[in-house]
C-alpha cells in the first residue's frame, strides 16, 4: 500500500509511504549519532484487518474480489511468522542497512 493506491485507502496509504520516508530521513540525519533505522513491508499479514475488508461491500471496495483471492488462495502470511521475520531482522541489521526498506516475503 505504499508502493501503489489502492481505491478508498489514501488516508492508509499515505501513512505506510510516510513511515517509508521518514525511516529514510532518520537514517540519514542521525548517521553521526549512530542511529540506524529501517522500514519493513510486512506484506499481506493474516489479521484482523484483512477479516474486515473481506466482509466489506462490493461497491464500497473495488479490490475486494483482490484480497478475497488472496485469502482463499492462501497468500496471507501468519502474523506470528511475519514478527518472527521482523525480530530477526531487527536484531541483526547493521549500520550499513540503515535508511533501507525490506520487504518480508524477501527475507
Amino acid at each position: 500500500a505504499s508502493l501503489r493506491p489502492v481505491h478508498s485507502w489514501s488516508a492508509y496509504c499515505v501513512s505506510k509511504a510516510g513511515l517509508d520516508m521518514w525511516s529514510r530521513c532518520l537514517a540519514e540525519e542521525g548517521q553521526d549519532l549512530n542511529i540506524s533505522s529501517i522500514s519493513v513491508a510486512p506484506g499481506v499479514v493474516d489479521t484482523g484487518m484483512q477479516r474486515e475488508i473481506r466482509s466489506v461491500a462490493p461497491e464500497d471496495f473495488p479490490s475486494l474480489e483482490t484480497f478475497i483471492g488472496l485469502h482463499e488462495d492462501g497468500h496471507l502470511v501468519a502474523s506470528d511468522i511475519v514478527a518472527k521475520q521482523l525480530y530477526e531482522l531487527v536484531t541483526a541489521h547493521s549500520m550499513d542497512q540503515s535508511g533501507m526498506r525490506f520487504d518480508v516475503r524477501d527475507l
